[in-house]
């Protein structure tokens, strides 16, 4: 599974358990608009990866290569809001992490997520338009699997030599 493929799945289960209308969470985007109202908005992006292993494999029945990365990999969850609102739900949005709905996500997409115990305070960085900004990381352990063809030694034709 893609990091991009992650990202979706981290927006759909906070859009399912936050209620929240299509539109109000977005994968970070330098282009990104953000709505002009009072509602809580979730903007989701990738910070850093660590590559805990990577195996390489052969499949001879179909002439298969296969690449296996396993991932433990940071990703960022900011909610703003003009109004109250990142402020007052704060709460939700760090228990749609650990909903029940959630956990059948991971189940189904083999992946693990994990929540880091801080909720940071940005609401400074926007200086006097005063935003309600709250982030919080979230680690996701998954095996990301690449499965291209190869040929095999025995078939790959003999180098040719000038001489």
């Amino acid at each position: 599974m893609t990091s991009r493929e992650i990202l979706i799945l981290l927006c759909n289960i906070l859009e399912h358990e936050l209620e929240l209308p299509q539109g109000r969470i977005a994968i970070y985007n330098q282009n990104y608009k953000a709505p002009n109202d009072d509602d809580l908005y979730i903007i989701v992006g990738m910070q850093s990866a660590r590559i805990i292993a990577s195996t390489r494999g052969y499949k001879p029945d179909t002439d298969q290569g296969v690449q296996n990365i396993v991932k433990a990999t940071n990703y960022w969850i900011e909610f703003t809001s003009q109004g109250t609102q990142a402020l007052d739900r704060q709460g939700e949005v760090i228990a749609a992490i650990d909903s029940y709905y959630s956990q059948q996500v991971q189940e189904m997409n083999t992946i693990k997520i994990s929540r880091t115990p801080d909720v940071l305070d940005l609401s400074f960085i926007e200086g006097p338009s005063s935003l309600y900004r709250y982030r919080f990381n979230v680690i996701i352990n998954n095996v990301e699997t690449i499965t291209k063809d190869v040929e095999s030694f025995n078939k790959t034709k003999p180098s040719e030599v000038l001489i």
